[in-house]
């Protein structure tokens, strides 16, 4: 009796231990799929506009010159990862990424901020406004192959899509 119920026991830790261990490295932490994870689960049902889903590469922005914006590579990538459903942005220096939380009206709610932790000096500028900018509701209007980015407080991003021609 004992030795069915402690081959029982072990079976089903071996059951389980294979259930979970899904690596993304030899030596890494378990890595849930997104259907698993979650705080993703959430906001995997949130669609977004297909004339939305490009990259866009920013060309107005409060008192940064153009020059400066294409230097810095600055740029808003609304093609979700296929793999956390999470969308980047790039401003010269860290990478960030977020979830669009809320998408009705014309307008995007960007959530769950994240970004990498470089100290880039010169380049900090304009990833703080930036990303200060990205914080609560946006509206958006798409303009052929423009993008505006509106808050509340009436400043403004403009993109243009990176595959226009």
């Amino acid at each position: 009796m004992k030795l069915n119920i402690l081959s029982t026991v072990i079976a089903s830790f071996i059951v389980l231990s294979c259930n979970l261990n899904i690596h993304n490295g030899s030596d890494q932490k378990p890595v849930l799929p997104p259907t698993q994870a979650p705080h993703l689960q959430k906001y995997s049902h949130v669609q977004i506009r297909n004339e939305l889903k490009r990259n866009w590469k920013l060309i107005e922005f409060q008192h940064f010159t153009k020059d400066n914006l294409i230097e810095n590579n600055a740029e808003l990538n609304l093609n979700p990862n296929p793999e956390t459903g999470q969308y980047s942005a790039y401003f010269g220096c860290n990478n960030l990424f977020f979830i669009l939380k809320d998408v009705s009206n014309n307008s995007l709610e960007f959530s769950h901020i994240g970004t990498t932790m470089l100290d880039c000096d010169e380049k900090m500028d304009l990833e703080m406004e930036a990303s200060q900018f990205l914080t609560g509701k946006i509206f958006y209007i798409i303009q052929g192959h423009f993008l505006e980015l509106k808050n509340n407080k009436g400043d403004k991003m403009r993109f243009i899509a990176e595959d226009w021609d």
